[in-house]
């Protein structure tokens, strides 16, 4: 008596070509597509293993400006030249996503994004319009700048200094830098375009200033120190 199997067997041998392997293509077709998925899993692990991670070695969060792809890469490109980083291993991120003037669920969703990303020590760096720098300076993010700019810088960018007091010091002091003087704020619109809601148009705004402040928890002091240099053009 001839078996299933023995029968299948049969019917493979009489198939043609073309009908053996349509017939192989449906029987292993879900084995091969895990094989598939198995082997990209193995190389895609070994690539990533092998690739060189990138660090982001300064940390940029610009709040209520959108900045435009070409001009975000053109600042990018010239802060990594002037860090003299190394492209295949470190980079600058300017994240411009913190818009603050769009519906309440985005605004709200990227305030709580910005300070998750502060107190992970993630951000080095915020640039925001003084409205929304004024809040964060009195929680106390910004260092002090009277201890950490170099002698030269602070004599440069005096008449420049965002004074505030604080939350836990009544002293008034340089927490942040106006940047009406900085290289891209003559230089490039859309760096300082003004803060404004959706709905409003040209004639219901009137110019914010914006100011830069650096984070009291910053992993990337140094770089954070030349990024002020690169912006006011002292070398």
């Amino acid at each position: 008596m001839t078996t299933i199997k023995e029968k299948e067997k049969q019917n493979f041998k009489e198939m043609t070509v073309k009908q053996k392997f349509s017939h192989l293509w449906e029987y292993y077709k879900i084995h091969g597509l895990i094989i598939v998925l198995f082997v990209s899993f193995i190389i895609y692990g070994i690539y990533s293993a092998s690739k060189p991670k990138i660090d982001t070695s300064l940390y940029v969060a610009v709040v209520n400006n959108n900045l435009a792809g070409p001009t975000l890469d053109q600042i990018t490109e010239e802060a990594e030249n002037y860090l003299h980083l190394d492209p295949d291993k470190e980079k600058v991120f300017l994240n411009s996503i913190f818009y603050f003037h769009s519906d309440n669920d985005y605004s709200t969703n990227a305030r709580r994004a910005l300070i998750t990303y502060v107190a992970a020590s993630e951000v080095d760096i915020i640039i925001a319009p003084e409205s929304e720098f004024a809040n964060y300076a009195y929680n106390d993010l910004f260092h002090n700048l009277t201890n950490q700019l170099p002698t030269d810088l602070y004599t440069t960018l005096a008449n420049d200094f965002y004074i505030s007091d604080t939350e836990y010091e009544e002293e008034k002091l340089p927490y942040g830098i106006y940047l009406h003087n900085a290289k891209y704020y003559n230089e490039n619109y859309y760096f300082v375009r003004e803060s404004r809601s959706m709905d409003q148009s040209d004639e219901e705004v009137t110019d914010e200033p914006y100011v830069l402040g650096i984070i009291v928890n910053s992993s990337n002091l140094n770089n954070s120190l030349d990024f002020i240099r690169y912006l006011f053009d002292q070398n």
